[in-house]
């Protein structure tokens, strides 16, 4: 089921790098962040806004092509920075500086975190929490050259934190426990 699922979106998707694989010893969906998330915001340290007040604003992240996205231009709506990073090409003429402070804002109306379920669009959905072997579900930031982690954040549901102790404490693979934002 999940294979069949895992080619449907796969095909109904926008490209832009998303890896999708539901099935096998490694399942996963991973996209870039600067492509995918629904908002970000890049800021000098002491500038940045309240996380849930932040507003779309890459113009330091997009500061690096020399081109577009100039300091004295206006942010770009995020649909247009969404498809901006969906090239590769372009993607590899920016890095996320360690002397910025960024606030990303992301969700999916296809998969559930609450329920734990994928909502295939089709009036349906198929419940992940079996596929999941008792493990939360984990979103990573992760540096695309070197595969280091630089956030792993463990979303454990109900059902999961209710059945042991591990997901609802936020211990993650490893047994490493991961901390709590």
């Amino acid at each position: 089921m999940l294979g069949w699922v895992s080619r449907l979106l796969a095909r109904s998707g926008s490209g832009g790098g998303v890896e999708l694989a539901l099935t096998g010893s490694d399942p996963r969906v991973r996209a870039p962040i600067a492509a995918s998330a629904n908002m970000l915001h890049a800021a000098l340290p002491g500038g940045q806004p309240p996380p849930l007040a932040a507003t779309e604003d890459a113009r330091l992240l997009l500061r690096a092509d020399g081109e577009e996205g100039q300091e004295d231009d206006e942010p770009w709506p995020a649909a247009r920075r969404r498809a901006y990073f969906r090239r590769p090409d372009r993607r590899r003429l920016h890095a996320f500086s360690p002397h910025h402070v960024y606030t990303f804002h992301t969700w999916d109306k296809s998969l559930g975190y609450a329920d734990c379920r994928l909502h295939t669009g089709l009036g349906g959905g198929v419940d992940l929490a079996p596929y999941l072997g008792g493990l939360p579900l984990q979103l990573l930031l992760e540096d695309a050259d070197s595969g280091a982690v630089a956030m792993h954040l463990d979303v454990a549901t109900g059902r999961q934190a209710g059945a042991g102790a591990g997901a609802a404490a936020g211990v993650g693979a490893g047994g490493k426990r991961v901390g709590a934002v």
